[in-house]
């Protein structure tokens, strides 16, 4: 009897810093959009929903920042990273 099994298996590289930086990036433009549009809504439930997205892009912002400052790794130039763990 043959049994066949499957897995599924994903990896992912670790974060670098540019990683790092253009998170932090996107969330900063996505405020801004957040930020202005807002200006121009006149409904009550619209604003406080943007307002609602705007606090998780900046929790998002903020975790990512800290968590880069702690475990981001450094691209080299070749466009290698070194081992997990050795700066």
């Amino acid at each position: 009897m043959k049994a066949e099994i499957k897995t599924k298996q994903g990896v992912r590289t670790p974060l670098t810093t540019d990683d790092v930086r253009n998170i932090h990036n996107l969330c900063e433009e996505l405020i801004d959009i957040i930020v202005e549009r807002k200006k121009t809504w006149v409904s009550t439930f619209a604003q406080q929903t943007a307002e609602d997205i705007m606090d998780v892009l900046i929790d998002i912002k903020v975790d990512i920042d800290d968590w880069g400052a702690a475990h981001a790794e450094e691209m080299h130039d070749d466009g290698f990273l070194s081992p997990v763990g050795q700066k």
